[in-house]
């Protein structure tokens, strides 16, 4: 069997890998391309946040996890007696019973070059998409948390202006039965007035917050619709 008698294979992968979303779907076209080829495999991804093992049937073994871990440290192509490593940034490759002929083991070797350049091109594509995601529902949550900062800074300000309101209103009817001075009286007129005042240095500081929110809030609608 030829490299371009392999080739075929090759193409159908990397047309299958096209449309993959996840990690799961990738290394399952590249467990049934290499099934095609005569030879079982396993991949570890060694991702940012997360290492990932598959192999074809059932859970990878520790042992298994252990050999692959080793083989890391050695070349990019790590041969030992039938056994194959593909060792890239994000993932090994092992393939665990590569053909005693040796010519038939370097086509293989060649086709199986290309297929792990494919899974390291998907994998990237996939691993963006992913964040994405992430960052998009991120984005959701963070616009949530903003519309509630909104509407706890407009029932703030309906709340202070009412209590003032009323303070003021309550004071000036109980100037009747206290028997103040026009003097007391015009005090703490002037203190309910001061403490209005600051109140509503406040309630400016806080329209600007919500200025900035709405901002920010516009900002991840942006996000979400490219």
């Amino acid at each position: 069997m030829s490299f371009y008698t392999d080739l075929g294979g090759v193409l159908e992968f990397y047309k299958e890998t096209i449309g993959t979303n996840s990690i799961a779907e990738l290394t399952k076209v590249l467990f049934k391309t290499l099934n095609s080829y005569g030879v079982n495999a396993s991949i570890s991804y060694l991702l940012t946040d997360r290492i990932q093992n598959y192999k074809e049937n059932g859970e990878m073994s520790p042992l298994e996890i252990n050999v692959i871990k080793a083989a890391r440290s050695k070349t990019r192509f790590y041969t030992y007696e039938d056994k194959l490593f593909l060792n890239y940034p994000d993932f090994t490759l092992f393939i665990k019973n590569m053909p005693k002929n040796e010519d038939r083991s370097g086509i293989l070797r060649d086709s199986v070059g290309v297929l792990a350049n494919g899974v390291e091109a998907q994998l990237k594509n996939i691993v963006a998409s992913e964040k994405i995601r992430k960052n998009v529902a991120k984005a959701m949550d963070t616009e949530e948390i903003l519309d509630q900062a909104k509407l706890i800074q407009k029932t703030m300000e309906s709340t202070m202006a009412s209590a003032i309101s009323s303070l003021q209103s309550d004071m000036e009817e109980s100037f009747l039965s206290l028997g103040l001075s026009e003097a007391q009286e015009k005090q703490i007129i002037d203190l309910i007035n001061e403490c209005d005042s600051e109140i509503q240095k406040g309630l400016i500081i806080g329209l600007e917050l919500v200025e900035q929110v709405n901002k920010i809030s516009n900002n991840l609608q942006d996000m979400r619709n490219t």
